[in-house]
Formats: structure tokens, sequence, C-alpha cells
């Protein structure tokens, strides 16, 4: 409702504070970064505001800037959106409007990471004149219409431009036999055998607990699925739990053999990513989606841009399952239905719905968020050495991502990552039991891996690899990505013919292609061993906030507190001084007592005062069985507080006030094996690690 006020128009619903916005200005030219109006309250406060512009603003505002200066914030849509896009492309796109974000940072004058970050997880508004056209930009979106034409132009677009990376790889196009899809044309919407080039659909969803009566009646999502495969210009659409006979065990066995292939070949994948189950269905088709939050004020129109897709799929009950992982990095192209909208993506690029971008302008956004589905060119033939080190690394945080999602069983837990694996390994690279093997001249295999917390053992898996064990393994902040010297040597065999031939890992790689759980499990690791003490350690009220003061010639650094209580090892470092160092465990149950650790790295000069990196091992009899790590870094230009994994203490126990790190440092030049633990016992064996 609208009141004239001294020969003005206002709006009754809208404060004193959002009416005294220059909204006209906004809708100029984008320009750089611009600081709007300072909003200081809560996102609940806002979000139950009688102001209705207001309650726009608390869509892009969440709790989480709760009691921090914030600041409402214009910017360039074309900025925002395309943040990896050519620069060419970007520079003719003059016709674009404008975005506003919440920020916490006053200064925001300059765009930077942390900005693209925030705005894509919380969202923004698109800002722009009413009835204005836009070549950049956010658009509206019907939430029971789906806009089909758009996304196979998208679709199209893909299979004609993207020649390099969208195409289905070599390795995974090899015949598929006894291959079955649903014919949906058919009014019967039978299963049938597929035809020669079949060009078909394949879905990917989460199937719960929600069963079909028989094979011609579907659960919702499968009906959602055949409409948008008919909308999508296609024919046929594979469903895993329709097109594989699923009372036939050789049947079974033989379609999973290939599922990789399946998924690689199809002309896009389906990505159920809204709902726990089958009956759920896709936002769009059976169900509506969310309405975009909208306002109108003096001409000026603010549209709701959802938050990036990504943060949407990484919560749902999709990411969350282990045999979905693959399908996604199998597939060319994907959409994914969330109950926001449906977004597309493929190798090269990414846009949602709600998102007018020219498609050249689009391309490259893929890697941003979805960096742990959509695969790097690994092929080494075209890539340095430097450079195959950051697709080696690429490829291990998929194996990251793939390690934090659930299995029904756990006994497919290799089984269920045979296709990516199968595709690394036709990229020229390597890995034993999902462990990676390392590109370099001397390859290695990357057993250096750790759990942030705790975990339970997997059985069938041998037990250094992350398969072993449930739940996310973490490699991403270990120093090893920076190795100092490498100290392991490993070979493979089994139990009772270790070594495998003869042949250590490097000479390995080519003999294990396709082995899967018929490689041998047992590692032989050869190098400097120590005996290590894990005590089980509650820190005081006094000791937690202990201060030790680090003096390095003439800099002075501090250890503020200490690390969490828990399992640490003792070790002797210099006269009267040791490290105690937390420990990652594996085994969440794990008893204080007596291990092995092995040197996997060490600094190798004095001067970087670096440390170690340790795995441990536990006696089972016959073998040893991994059940930690120990890694530390004392550098003092990255000590910082909170305090890092380790504290110095006397033999005593008793915690030191002050260690002099240039005396530790001496001790380098003194002994052959460049470990910081190396006044301890060291010993050159060889263990089984089964």
């Amino acid at each position: 409702m609208s009141t004239i006020e001294n020969g003005k128009l206002h709006d009754d619903d809208v404060c004193a504070r959002c009416r005294a916005i220059p909204w006209d200005e906004l809708t100029s030219p984008p320009g750089e970064p611009k600081q709007v109006v300072e909003l200081h309250q809560s996102h609940e406060r806002l979000k139950s505001a009688s102001c209705r512009i207001c309650r726009c603003l608390a869509k892009i505002k969440p709790s989480s800037l709760d009691g921090k200066y914030c600041f409402l914030f214009k910017y360039s849509a074309i900025e925002l959106l395309t943040i990896n896009a050519v620069f060419d492309y970007k520079r003719h796109l003059s016709n674009s409007s404008s975005l506003l974000y919440v920020y916490s940072d006053s200064k925001n004058s300059t765009l930077h990471h942390d900005t693209y970050t925030h705005v894509e997880k919380n969202g923004a508004l698109g800002i722009f004149k009413t009835g204005h056209h836009y070549d950049v930009g956010i658009q509206p979106t019907d939430p029971n219409i789906i806009p089909f034409p758009a996304l196979r132009d998208f679709k199209t677009h893909c299979r004609d431009t993207h020649l390099k990376c969208c195409v289905q790889r070599s390795f995974l196009k090899e015949g598929l036999s006894g291959f079955r899809v649903i014919d949906c044309k058919d009014p019967r919407r039978a299963v049938t055998q597929a035809p020669t080039e079949c060009r078909y659909a394949a879905l990917s969803y989460v199937w719960g607990n929600v069963t079909s009566s028989s094979s011609t009646q579907y659960p919702r999502v499968v009906e959602d699925a055949i409409i948008v495969t008919l909308s999508m210009g296609l024919q046929y659409l594979w469903v895993d739990a329709y097109c594989i006979d699923q009372n036939s065990a050789s049947d079974k066995h033989h379609q999973i053999s290939q599922m990789g292939n399946i998924y690689a070949n199809s002309e896009i994948t389906f990505i159920a990513a809204a709902g726990m189950d089958m009956s759920y269905g896709l936002p769009g088709v059976s169900r509506p989606r969310r309405q975009q939050g909208t306002e109108t004020i003096n001409g000026v129109t603010l549209l709701e841009a959802f938050p990036h897709t990504f943060h949407y799929v990484h919560k749902s009950a999709w990411a969350s399952r282990g045999w979905t992982f693959q399908e996604a990095v199998l597939s060319p192209r994907r959409l994914i239905f969330t109950d926001n909208g449906v977004s597309f993506l493929c190798n090269e690029m990414y846009i949602a719905e709600w998102e007018k971008l020219p498609l050249r302008t689009a391309v490259s956004r893929s890697a941003l968020q979805f960096r742990t589905i959509i695969p790097c060119d690994f092929d080494s033939r075209r890539v340095n050495y430097g450079s195959m080190q950051i697709y080696d690394y690429s490829a291990e945080a998929m194996f990251e991502e793939y390690s934090r999602r659930q299995l029904s069983y756990e006994s497919d837990a290799l089984k269920a990552s045979l296709g990516f694996i199968k595709m690394l390994e036709g990229m020229n690279l390597y890995s034993l039991w999902g462990v990676l093997i390392n590109r370099s001249a001397h390859p290695q295999l990357r057993i250096h891996w750790y759990h942030k917390t705790p975990t339970k053992r997997r059985q069938g898996f041998p037990s250094w690899s992350y398969l072993g064990w449930e739940g996310q393994f973490d490699i991403e902040n270990n120093r090893l990505h920076q190795k100092y010297s490498e100290a392991l040597e490993v070979s493979i065999g089994d139990y009772d013919k270790p070594h495998f031939g003869g042949k250590q890992i490097r000479d390995l790689t080519q003999e294990l292609k396709g082995l899967g759980e018929q490689a041998p499990r047992y590692l032989y690791l050869k190098g400097p061993m120590v005996d290590v003490t894990l005590e089980d350690i509650q820190w005081t009220d006094e000791e937690k906030s202990h201060r030790t003061i680090m003096r390095y010639y003439s800099n002075t650094h501090y250890l503020d507190g200490t690390p969490p209580s828990g399992l640490y090892a003792s070790l002797k470092i210099s006269a009267g001084v040791r490290i105690l160092v937390r420990a990652y465990v594996d085994e969440a149950n794990l008893k204080p007592g007596k291990f092995v650790g092995s040197l996997y790295a060490a600094s190798v000069s004095p001067r970087l005062l670096c440390g170690d990196e340790m795995l441990l091992f536990q006696n089972r009899g016959r073998y040893y069985e991994r059940v930690g790590a120990l890694s530390w870094d004392i550098r003092p230009s990255i000590v910082r507080s909170p305090p890092a994994n380790f504290v110095f203490a006397a033999d005593s126990g008793e915690l030191l006030e002050e260690v002099r790190l240039e005396e530790i440092a001496g001790l380098f030049e003194k002994v052959k094996l460049m470990g910081l633990w190396s006044q301890e016992r060291v010993e050159i064996r060889t263990i089984v690690v089964g």
C-alpha cells in the first residue's frame, strides 16, 4: 500500500532506510564494487521485519554474519557470475545488470576470492530496472516449469564445442554387452535391449527403501526421469534398479563391472540431488521448486539468485552415497535437480537455471566448486612434471571426496570406484587398493593420508589403504605435498610371496592395471623404524592454558595452550627436551601402548626446522596393521595460536616454559637420519603391513 506524504509517494510497507536507498542509481552501469548501506540487523530480525525489502535482504544475509559489521554491496553480474571466463569474452558484455550481496568487510572496494566464495555460498539479489533487457544477470524461474529448450541448447553446445574435455574417454568406449534401457516412447515404458549406437540418458539417485511393484510401474524419480528424457530429445533411459536384473547374480556382476562405461557413454545424466529416496522425484517435474524471492520498488526489481548449486548438492543425501560418486565423475554431462532449480554441468561449463549468461562465458566455471566430481586431464603426455603433480593431487582430492561417502554394503568399497580407477588408468595414473601412485622420477605409493577424526576398521581391505577404514581421510594439509626426503622403500606382495616378483612400486605400475581386488594386499616397508609409545594424556586446566616461548636466534614465537587431550607420542629431540605429538589415530578405540613408527619424510636442512612424518603400525602377530600417523611442523614462521598438534616437555613430562630452537637445529648436522626424533633408537628394518 502506498500513501502520499508532503507531496511524495511512499510505500507503507518499506522502512525509511530502504526508502532512502537510491535504487535507480544502483541500476546504472556496474563499475567497481560499491558500498550501498550498512546492514546491522540479524538475519532473524530482517526476516521478521515489517519492511518487505528487509525481508528480501534477509535471504542473502545469513545468521553466520550476525554480530558483525555488515554492508550491502553492489557489483557487476559479469564479474560475479563469470569469474573464470576468458577475458576476451567478458569485455564485450557491456549490457550487464548488477548483483547485491551482503559482506562483512566495509572496505570491499576490491573483489577478492573470499568475496566470490561468500556470494556463491549465500546467494545474491539481481537488481535491474523493471522490464529492461540484460545479457548477463539473474532471470526469473517458474517453480512448476523447467526451461527444457534452454537445457537442450546447453547439451548441444557442449557436444559441438567441448570436444576435448566432454567427449567420452576412448578407454571407456568399449562395447556394452547385455545392455538394457527403458524405452520412454513405448506406451508400456518397457525395459528393452539397447539398440546399436543407442543415445540414452542415465539416472543417478538414492535408492532408499522404496521399491516398485512391477517392472512397468516405476517410483516417482524414475517416472519423472522418463519425462525429462523425452523433454531433452532422447528416447532411452538407463536406471540401474530396472535395467539390471536384480534377481540374477551373474547379470548383476556383469552389469556392475561395466557401470563406468554406461555412465561415460551416456548422452547426459540426471542427478536427483533433492530428497532422501526414490519417492521424492525430480523438483520441477512432479513437485514444485522454491519460489524466488522478488520485490519491486521505485521501478526497480530485486530478484533472488540462489546460492551455488554445489552447496546444496554437497549436503544432499545423493552426495553421501558411495556409488553416486563415479556416476557423476564419469558422466560427460549432468542435469542437477535440487529444490532451487535445475543446473547444467559438464566438464567445461556450469550454468544454473536462474542465471542468464552467454554460453561462452560459462566455460571453465565447472572446476570452481565441483572440482571433486569433475575429472581433470590427467594425461601425462600433455603435461610437464610440475603439472603432473597438480593432477595427482586433483585425483587424490577425488579419492578424498569418495572416502567421505557411505555404502550400504562395506564390501562394495572398491567396486563402487572401479570405473573411476579405470578412467585414471586410461590416463596413465595408477593406484593400488584406491591409494594413488604418484608420477615422479621415483613413483611412490601415497600412504601418508590420515584421519582428522578416528573411525572404524573396515574388514576385507588393507589397513594401509583408506578403503580399510570407514570415514573420510585427509591429505590436503599434509607436509608431504612438499616432500623433503623420501625415506621408505615400498614393495608389495602376498603374505607368502613377498616382493611380488621382486619388483618395487616404481616398476609395477603397468602390472597393477585392472587388478582391482585381485591386487596384492601386503606392503613390505623398508626404512628407518623407531619404537613409539602412545600414552593417553588428559590435560589439566592449568596445562590447557600453558604457554611455551620458542626462541629461534633473534626471533620469539609462542605456543599458547595445548592441543586436545588424547593419545600422544613422546619423542626425544635433544638432551632434556621431548616433543609430545598428538597422534592422528585411525581407530576410534585405540588403546595406549607400544607401536612401530616408520619415517615417511623428514626435513633435510637445519634451517628449515620443519619436523617429520611418521606412520604408526601395531603388531597383529603375523603382520602389522596401520593404526595412525604422526605429523608435526615447528617452523617458527607458521606456528600460530590456537596451537599446533605438539608441545615441548622435559623428560619428566613437565611442560617447558622455553625452548631454544637453534640448539635443536644444530643437531641436524650431527645425525645421519635428519629426523627431530632421531635421538631415539633408530633401526633400518622391514615390516610386513596388511
